[in-house]
C-alpha cells in the first residue's frame, strides 16, 4: 500500500494479487530488462491473472506482445511488428489510464529499447480483481491457467535481469476505497 516503484525478478512467481503491485485503475510504466540468445527467445516475461481476467507481456515468434484480458470476453493485443534482436534488450509497456473511475480504459504503448513500436486502445479495464480464480503474478512463466492464447506455463527462454514497474501519479484515495470495497464484495 502506498508504494509506486517495484523491481521484480525471475524468482517472483505465485505472488498473490493483494500482496503485489496493483496496476488497476492507474497509469504505469513497465520495463523488462532481458538477455536474448542468438537463437531467439519466447515465453512469458511477466503476467498477472488468468483466463478469466489478467494481462501478460510475452514474446512469441520473436515479437513482444502485451495482452489484456477483460473477463475472458475481450482480448486486446498490442504486438511489435518486428522481432527482437539477440543481446541485451529492454521491452517496455506504458499504460496511460483515462482516469475518471473504476474500469476506465486507456492507451497501451509497447516499446523496444525506448522506441515505441506499437500501441493499442483498451476500451475498458478490470476494476477490482484479476485473480478471481486464484491466479497470481508471475515473472518468467505463467504458473496458472494461461492469461492468453499461449501454452500452459510458457516459460521465457531468454534471461530476465529484472522488471521495473512505476505507477504514475498519486492514486486517488476515493478510487482506491471503491476498489477495496469491490474486492471485498
Amino acid at each position: 500500500e502506498g508504494r509506486t516503484a517495484f523491481t521484480l525478478y525471475r524468482d517472483n512467481v505465485r505472488m498473490p494479487e493483494l500482496a503485489s503491485v496493483n496496476l488497476k485503475n492507474t497509469s504505469f510504466d513497465l520495463r523488462a530488462h532481458l538477455q536474448l540468445p542468438e537463437t531467439g527467445a519466447e515465453g512469458v516475461i511477466i503476467c498477472q491473472g488468468g483466463p478469466m481476467a489478467g494481462w501478460s507481456l510475452y514474446v512469441q515468434d520473436g515479437r513482444p506482445t502485451y495482452l489484456y484480458n477483460l473477463f475472458g470476453r475481450v482480448l486486446t493485443s498490442v504486438t511489435s511488428p518486428v522481432a527482437l534482436s539477440a543481446g541485451a534488450v529492454e521491452v517496455g509497456l506504458a499504460f496511460d489510464h483515462d482516469g475518471g473511475g473504476l474500469g476506465e480504459g486507456g492507451l497501451a504503448r509497447l516499446s523496444v529499447d525506448g522506441v515505441e513500436v506499437a500501441q493499442g486502445r483498451i476500451e475498458q479495464t478490470v476494476p477490482f480483481l484479476f485473480s478471481m480464480s486464484g491466479e497470481t503474478l508471475d515473472v518468467g512463466v505463467d504458473t496458472g491457467a494461461p492469461v492468453g492464447p499461449y501454452p500452459h506455463r510458457f516459460p521465457f527462454t531468454g534471461g530476465i535481469d529484472r522488471v521495473d514497474i512505476v505507477i504514475r501519479g498519486d492514486p486517488d484515495p476515493a478510487l482506491r476505497d471503491a476498489e477495496r470495497a469491490g474486492q471485498e464484495r
